[in-house]
């Protein structure tokens, strides 16, 4: 039992009356606004249904003996309900202190009113309550507000049943009339509503429906869009547009009532009874940004609904080219016309997107301020704004608008008006950045005008071939080469390939490499002849681009080495040889202006320089193979020993360069590196795990590799040979009679005996030369050459047990079978095999041979034939 007094609820246990004692703390005091307490029986909800269907009310429901099944009792607390429930309900539980006896549970603020209620009273699934100047009308179940009617002076409210049609009335008294209040449908009321002009509150009760089947024929987007009308008459442009929005009105009606920003390219007659807006200065301006807020909201659904038509009209177009001759020829017109029809959708969604697109930069523009920021990022990326119209406005604002409309044509593949556009007296403002004013006034700096003609210059280089850009090559040379006149860094990465960027293949390439190359070095970078530049920002791995041919020394290297350049530059290691692209015309050309540079700034007396020339022109002989080193070896000055050396590398003549090393320079060292590095490579291709950079099928081709690989295995025979020269050279055989010099020679026998024949070692030194000078030599070599003999035993004999264990692998593969019988159905198109010709896949999957793939790459999808 509750009782409510002026102040207080207390509950009470009806049966035993325990719980007195503790009244004051089961459950809460009132709040001061609290003019009388209100105690109102909530319904059962599970038998809410019963009990409208048959009119009967039970008076007992939600009694304290009800349980869990019970709706509950109401309970006012100024302007917040609560609901408290027998054992076992929702919410917190209600517990005596002093007997630890459960009398209920409770939950607080359930219910919300805007003042505390006078009386309160349930009829159906509402709860009624009365205030001094209205009656709200909240949702049992969800505990919402739906409805206020107004009514004032009201002092007491109850529920009533109809004798005849058992529906229930709720009566209000005032002090001199009795008001009754009946449920009506929910569609008379909504159209008395908007008859009335009142859409606020009828699209107040369409939103309280939860399920939207219960609105019948309501339209509720209808509602929205002639409230949205209303209020953009009354130019309450930002709440019109919201309800333009929840209508879902299409674009070209909302944009229409606005005609400055209706694109031309669009424009219809108006329809009628259409009223559009004649707006000027700041009405336009407040228009316009409520349109902006209007189309950024339905752009990101309008792309989304073209990529979801584009994708389905490829994934029929794939369908209809997978179709198999047998197919009925009325399945093929089918596809084919619903191939049509998502075309036209697909069309008709990029025109929405287009109108969409055009109108948000006309409407960017006459925001106040103009927001310029927007419109660069709108067409920096995917959109489909016109041209036709975009392009005279845009280019009326001058040149802070000079990179937006760039931008514009750059995206809708104008790429002609954008070259046209990209000049420095049309994009770049007299004040730079500083000089404009606020966002819409934002001139491009120099250097950033630069930096995005790169950027653009570079797009243009890598999709010219390939996307058959309609851009002429004369006008984009023309470009580059301005830029790299003004800044060589920034023009020359136009044409080089980035990191981890695939190399493009010779086709798609806009110019051949070599006319590159004749185009750059016609240039001549901005460096004032009078005074010497400062070098002292040059990278120690790059070329500084001072002059013509170090311009084309840059991209040479990058087509070579590809985009790690300045990496491998500073790797100086002697022994990576690595893959190098290009033809032998370009690392030749690449040799001479390295060599042309070295010998340039010798002359200019800049020793850095000449040495970062000179490293690079070294790293290049010693890694490439594609040059021809008798030619370069020809335009070679004296003095160039070290260049010379690996040029005669090149060319296999390892005595010469050993007798460089040994003679002319007096570096040993280097000597033994080179027949350390040369030994270990032909070592590496002879016993496989190299393959030969001359790998082929040709049979001349390998005599010579064989013959190649014979000279470098014997490397280290020459380099005692070097040694056991006089003076004069090869012929010169003195050495031989020179006790020191032998001595050396044997030295290098005894370090070196497992990598040098014997049996012609021998025969490099003197005949009477005395058996006890080489007997160390002889008895490593020896012992080497028997460890190694009983080693290839071995390995001869293992090699022989995998011979076996493979041939036997491949008799279990080859004894493998298939049985075909009068039920084996091909799991592609479904019909019996029979004596047709078969395929097999490797995972089992048998198939007809014209249904399958004869590469055996990728089995067929057979699910659909396949018992599950």
């Amino acid at each position: 039992m509750c009782l409510a007094f002026r102040k207080k609820y207390i509950l009470l246990d009806a049966g035993g009356g325990r719980g007195a004692q503790a009244a004051q703390q089961l459950l809460f005091k009132t709040e001061r606004e609290q003019r009388k307490p209100i105690i109102v029986r909530l319904p059962m909800p599970q038998r809410e249904e019963e009990g409208d269907a048959s009119g009967e009310h039970d008076a007992d429901a939600g009694g304290a003996g009800g349980g869990s099944s019970s709706g509950g009792l109401l309970l006012s607390n100024g302007t917040t309900g609560v609901v408290v429930y027998p054992p076992g309900g929702p919410g917190e539980p209600i517990i005596d202190a002093a007997s630890g006896y459960t009398l209920g549970t409770m939950r607080k603020e359930v219910f919300r009113w805007s003042e505390p209620p006078l009386a309160a009273t349930v009829a159906g699934p509402f709860l009624l309550a009365l205030l001094a100047r209205a009656v709200e009308v909240h949702d049992v179940k969800r505990a919402e507000l739906l409805q206020t009617m107004a009514l004032s002076g009201a002092v007491a409210m109850t529920t009533t049943i109809t004798d005849r049609s058992m529906s229930v009335q709720v009566l209000c008294a005032t002090a001199a009339s009795l008001v009754r209040l009946r449920m009506v449908p929910l569609e008379v009321q909504v159209d008395n509503l908007v008859s009335h002009g009142a859409y606020e509150d009828a699209l107040g009760l369409c939103a309280a429906v939860v399920d939207k089947a219960f609105l019948g024929n309501i339209d509720e987007q209808g509602i929205h869009e002639r409230y949205a009308q209303v209020l953009f008459n009354r130019a309450d442009y930002d709440e019109a547009m919201e309800h333009f929005a929840l209508a879902s009105t299409r674009v070209i009606h909302v944009v229409s009532l606005i005609p400055p920003l209706l694109p031309k390219s669009h424009a219809t007659p108006a329809a009628p009874g259409t009223i559009r807006a004649n707006l000027q200065d700041s009405g336009l301006a407040r228009a316009a940004q409520a349109l902006v807020s209007f189309l950024e909201g339905v752009r990101a659904r309008a792309i989304e609904h073209r990529r979801l038509g584009a994708a389905a009209l490829a994934g029929n177009s794939a369908r209809r080219g997978s179709l198999r001759g047998n197919m009925a020829r009325e399945q093929l017109g089918l596809g084919m016309g619903l191939g049509l029809g998502q075309a036209a959708e697909v069309e008709t969604a990029r025109k929405n997107l287009e109108l969409i697109d055009t109108s948000l930069v006309l409407s960017y523009l006459a925001c106040s301020p103009p927001r310029r920021q927007r419109i660069i990022d709108l067409l920096k990326g995917v959109n489909e704004a016109n041209v036709d119209d975009c392009a005279p406005v845009l280019a009326a604002q001058g040149s802070p608008y000079a990179e937006a409309l760039l931008w514009l044509y750059r995206s809708r593949g104008a790429h002609r008006r954008a070259l046209g556009l990209l000049t420095k007296e049309r994009c770049v403002g007299t004040a730079g950045r500083k000089g404009g004013k606020g966002d819409g006034k934002a001139n491009w700096s120099l250097a950033e005008f630069h930096q995005w003609t790169a950027s653009y210059l570079e797009y243009l280089w890598k999709n010219m071939a390939k996307d058959e850009l309609d851009v002429p090559i004369d006008e984009f040379l023309s470009k580059l080469k301005l830029l790299l006149e003004a800044e060589p860094e920034l023009g020359v990465q136009v044409v080089l390939r980035r990191k981890y960027e695939p190399a493009l293949p010779l086709e798609a390439l806009p110019l051949p490499h070599m006319e590159v190359v004749t185009f750059l070095e016609s240039i001549s970078p901005p460096l004032d002849a009078t005074s010497p530049p400062d070098r002292s920002y040059f990278s120690a791995t790059k070329l500084p681009l001072i002059n013509s041919g170090a311009l084309a020394a840059r991209y040479l290297e990058n087509v070579i080495y590809g985009p790690s350049t300045e990496k491998a530059c500073a790797d100086r290691s002697e022994h990576a040889r690595p893959a190098l692209d290009g033809s032998t015309e370009l690392h030749n050309k690449l040799a001479f202006l390295l060599l042309e540079g070295l010998l340039s700034e010798r002359k200019e007396g800049d020793p850095g320089l000449a040495d970062l020339y000179q490293g690079k022109l070294r790293r290049l002989l010693r890694d490439s193979r594609s040059y021809d080193a008798d030619t370069i070896i020809s335009l070679l000055p004296k003095g160039f020993y070290l260049e010379q050396a690996l040029l005669l590398s090149h060319l296999g003549r390892h005595r010469e360069v050993l007798r460089i090393y040994v003679r002319q320079i007096e570096e040993r060292g280097l000597a033994e590196e080179y027949c350390d590095r040369i030994w270990r490579r032909a070592a590496a291709e002879a016993d496989g795990s190299l393959l030969p950079a001359e790998a082929t099928s040709d049979v001349d081709v390998q005599d010579d590799v064989e013959a190649r690989l014979a000279l470098d295995l014997d490397v280290y025979l020459d380099l005692v040979a070097v040694h056991l020269e006089g003076p004069g050279g090869e012929d010169d055989l003195s050495g031989k009679d020179d006790a020191e010099t032998l001595q050396k020679a044997i030295g290098l026998l005894e370090k070196y005996y497992n990598k040098v024949d014997p049996t012609k070692a021998l025969k490099l030194l003197p005949a009477e030369m005395p058996v006890q000078s080489v007997l160390q030599y002889l008895r490593k070599s020896l012992r080497y050459t028997w460890s190694e003999q009983r080693r290839q035993q071995v390995t001869r004999q293992l090699l022989r047990v995998q011979e076996v264990k493979v041939k036997k692998e491949l008799i279990d593969e080859q004894v493998q079978k298939v049985v075909i019988d009068e039920n084996t159905i091909c799991p592609v198109c479904g019909r019996p095999i029979g004596t047709s010709a078969i395929l097999r896949y490797p995972n089992g999957v048998v198939v007809h041979l014209s249904c399958g793939s004869p590469d055996l790459s990728s089995p067929p999808n057979v699910y659909r034939y396949l018992p599950s």
